[in-house]
């Protein structure tokens, strides 16, 4: 029964990391609009345009839009071509 659960997991051959460096510059912009978003939250006044107005922007562009997507996003594979015979063949189908 174990020699079953060994074949069932992936070899770590088999693993890839699903992240790629789009992923990474994403994280990195994420990681500067919310240090913006703090650091314009902290001006002095506490009631000045830049801590009422600027900082919430920033900090919800960077939470609600760039961390998500430095998780989610990945490269779409190009669709393959069909075949130049199997299109003429489906051609004749539907005449």
């Amino acid at each position: 029964m174990s020699a079953d659960k060994k074949q069932n997991k992936p070899r770590k051959e088999d693993r890839v990391w699903p992240y790629t460096r789009v992923n990474a510059y994403l994280a990195l912009a994420a990681m500067a609009t919310l240090i913006a978003g703090y650091v314009a939250l902290g001006v002095k006044p506490w009631n000045s345009w830049v801590s009422l107005n600027v900082a919430p922007v920033l900090l919800v562009i960077g939470y609600c839009i760039l961390v998500p997507a430095a998780i989610i996003y990945h490269k779409r594979e190009p669709k393959p071509a069909v075949p130049p015979a199997q299109s003429q063949a489906e051609g004749t189908k539907a005449s």
